[in-house]
């Protein structure tokens, strides 16, 4: 095993390399007292991290709340997808920036009252979720344009928190084709692997 990164008095989650190039990984930096729901209130959550040359550049979210998570690259490696919470006016933000760190899109969602994951998506300029505006679709939310645009794909079904841990949650993950969705959905104790023609 080779340590990419070492810093002391943090913790680290969904590091992702990047689809493109295989010396960009996507980082999380959390540290207290809230780290993965805000870390401490001053250092970004989502970096982007060269291991070669042990360089980290900051992928602030426009609003610099500190909370934002579940950070994905889009397929061609050009952008980086989150989402977080709205820690000043309540919900959700969502956006998208790129590698070197510039917010290309960022939408606040006061409205948006459900927890949940982002992914990329194959030939889409959308973020693919299973939660924050629904507790039990998958949708799109379009990021081409100054107004975020929601479109249904499916029901997942699942019963949130009915397992221990993220079990039960969605992770929902586009096939590199574009044409196939899976999932995770769970009722009543068992958690079982689903696939959506899109």
């Amino acid at each position: 095993m080779v340590d990419l990164w070492r810093e002391d008095g943090g913790r680290s989650f969904h590091a992702e390399y990047s689809p493109t190039d295989k010396n960009l990984v996507l980082l999380d930096r959390d540290f207290p007292p809230r780290y993965w729901s805000g870390s401490d209130g001053r250092t970004t959550r989502i970096w982007a991290l060269q291991p070669e040359g042990k360089t980290l550049t900051e992928l602030a979210a426009r609003n610099r709340d500190c909370a934002h998570t579940h950070a994905v690259w889009s397929f061609d490696g050009e952008r980086v997808l989150y989402h977080g919470r709205n820690r000043r006016e309540g919900g959700w933000i969502l956006g998208v920036c790129s590698p070197g760190g510039e917010v290309l899109r960022e939408y606040d969602m006061p409205d948006a009252p459900y927890y949940g994951h982002v992914s990329a998506m194959q030939g889409k300029e959308a973020l693919l979720l299973d939660g924050n505006v629904s507790d039990n679709l998958l949708t799109w939310l379009y990021h081409d344009g100054e107004l975020a645009r929601i479109e249904v794909i499916a029901a997942h079904n699942t019963e949130w928190g009915s397992l221990p841990g993220q079990t039960s949650h969605p992770h929902p993950l586009c096939a590199p084709d574009g044409r196939w969705i899976s999932f995770n959905t769970t009722q009543k104790g068992r958690s079982d692997v689903a696939v959506v023609r899109v």
